[in-house]
């Protein structure tokens, strides 16, 4: 008998991810016509992050913007926290996207200074700066009681985040 360590499987996939083409191309009838909601990968942070999660079995639907991501976050009994931690899901504020418009933008947790998201340029998940070398700043950050019980603090605090 055995039992599936889920935060350290979901930090290994969110490593494994890096460089996949694998979450673009997210088609919805938009009026009368199937259309890439992505725009092959330029939007696809939610997407990816939701993938991810839902693998993980701590959401219950992947979605494609990061407001429904926080809503479903917040329904799949992810909390907001004060601190960082390995694994944690991070929103990031609006900021000017390769589309010219501004997004919020959302990733994982990969250490006090790095981060994976899913990059608008590159079109694919991509290992960065936590605050993208300082143009960024954190809006909020979700953990899952069961992926984090045991994750000890990146002691970043909040002030930081803000």
């Amino acid at each position: 008998m055995f039992q599936i360590d889920q935060h350290q499987t979901l930090m290994y996939r969110i490593h494994a991810s890096v460089d996949s083409g694998m979450f673009k191309g997210v088609f919805a009838d938009v009026d009368g016509q199937k259309v890439d909601i992505t725009k092959n990968g330029q939007l696809s942070c939610a997407v990816y992050v939701s993938a991810l999660l839902l693998m993980s079995g701590t959401i219950d639907t992947m979605t494609a913007t990061v407001k429904g991501l926080e809503n479903a976050l917040r329904q799949s009994g992810w909390v907001s926290t004060a601190y960082l931690y390995r694994g944690a899901v991070v929103i990031w504020f609006p900021q000017e996207q390769a589309d010219g418009r501004k997004h919020e933008h959302a990733g994982f947790v990969l250490s006090d200074r790095m981060a994976v998201s899913h990059s608008d340029i590159a079109r694919c998940p991509v290992e960065h700066e936590l605050y993208f070398g300082g143009k960024r700043l954190i809006k909020a950050a979700y953990i899952h009681p069961r992926l984090h019980e045991n994750v000890n603090s990146l002691e970043v605090y909040k002030e930081e985040m803000v």
